[in-house]
């Protein structure tokens, strides 16, 4: 009999989901939707949090796997453009857990929530054998203002919404002992320990209508990148040459011996990525800068039929998939999170 891990995340949405579901309003898309009359709607998403990187560095605070269980469902509330409502956590925990630790974790999440002006208003515990914590996120807002995965047209440009490079420099800090200035370690583990959902940026861009496609970064960028060539049937060409580099991802891109591209290309700063027409490209830098928020121009839609290109040394070609599918062998979750790290840092970045 076949298994899930036969098709990838990719296939089990296109052939057993999409078939069920796809009529529903917000399938495909970061959050599902439902309308309250013609103008307002609510948007809702449910994640799991996975281990913390932070523990797999050895910060091993329940402190940061609450904050990281808000921030994932956050951030597709803010990639729709939405206001968050609130926050129902479901906690499956063993017994013997403490009572401190379940008190950090709840810090972590109320902490999370506040920082986004949002709160908790419900949930579910239970124990068992392991670790598992999910949470629904809800958001509202007008429904003409919502940034949809789909909507990207040739001659848009590819943007970077938040940090580029600034997660995985500060993996590779901590896992290589990288000794480096108070202010730059700061910068380098904020990202690891307490990454921000673009709450704020995700609703001043709805409410101008500066993307007209998006969708958060919680995957890395190919796949990020990838999914809006897809939905839009377009090819996208990435171009890294012209981004101004944080010097801190050129510190340890330098001590480690790599090119920083491949500090940029993984999951980990949780941004926010889109497409925007070159007449709204200006507004949305001024816009993003008046909340000191940073945005990175990654290259440009041009037609086509789903490919991710790159623009790298001289030569234009089919990016390679580095990524982590869920139900493949190409998750970390499989895998385990070193694989994932060499192929980041060492596989060819163009298909040869």
């Amino acid at each position: 009999m076949d298994e899930l891990s036969s098709l990838g995340e990719r296939l089990i949405i296109d052939k057993l989901l999409s078939p069920r579901y796809s009529e529903q309003d917000g399938f495909g898309d970061d959050c599902c939707i439902f309308r309250l009359n013609e103008t307002n709607c609510i948007v809702l998403t449910i994640d799991p949090c996975p281990q913390p990187m932070s523990w797999i560095l050895g910060y091993d605070d329940y402190y940061y796997l609450g904050w990281l269980l808000a921030t994932i469902n956050l951030s597709d509330i803010a990639s729709m453009g939405m206001k968050p409502l609130g926050l129902l956590t479901s906690y499956i925990l063993p017994d013997d857990t403490s009572i401190q630790s379940f008190s950090r974790m709840l810090d972590g999440v109320d902490d999370a929530c506040r920082q986004a002006n949002t709160q908790v208003f419900g949930g579910n515990i239970k124990e068992a054998g392991f670790i598992s914590c999910e949470a629904v996120a809800a958001g509202y807002g007008e429904y003409s203002n919502l940034i949809r995965r789909r909507g990207a047209r040739d001659g848009d440009f590819i943007v970077v919404i938040g940090d580029i490079g600034l997660f995985w420099a500060g993996v590779l800090k901590a896992k290589n002992k990288i000794n480096v200035s108070g202010v730059d370690e700061e910068k380098l583990m904020k990202n690891i320990l307490t990454p921000r959902a673009k709450i704020r940026e995700g609703q001043i861009i709805s409410g101008n209508k500066l993307l007209s496609s998006g969708l958060d970064n919680s995957d890395g960028l190919y796949p990020s990148v990838k999914e809006l060539a897809l939905k839009n049937k377009v090819d996208i060409i990435l171009d890294f040459s012209e981004i101004k580099w944080d010097p801190a991802v050129l510190h340890i891109s330098k001590a480690v011996g790599i090119e920083p591209i491949r500090l940029a290309v993984g999951w980990g700063d949780w941004q926010l990525v889109g497409t925007v027409a070159p007449a709204k490209y200006s507004e949305l830098i001024v816009k993003m800068g008046e909340i000191d928020t940073p945005v990175h121009r990654i290259g440009r839609v041009v037609e086509g039929s789903g490919t991710v290109k790159l623009s790298y040394k001289g030569k234009i070609g089919p990016m390679t998939p580095i990524e982590s599918e869920r139900f493949s062998q190409k998750s970390w979750f499989t895998q385990g999170i070193d694989t994932y790290i060499a192929e980041l840092l060492n596989t060819n970045l163009i298909v040869e």
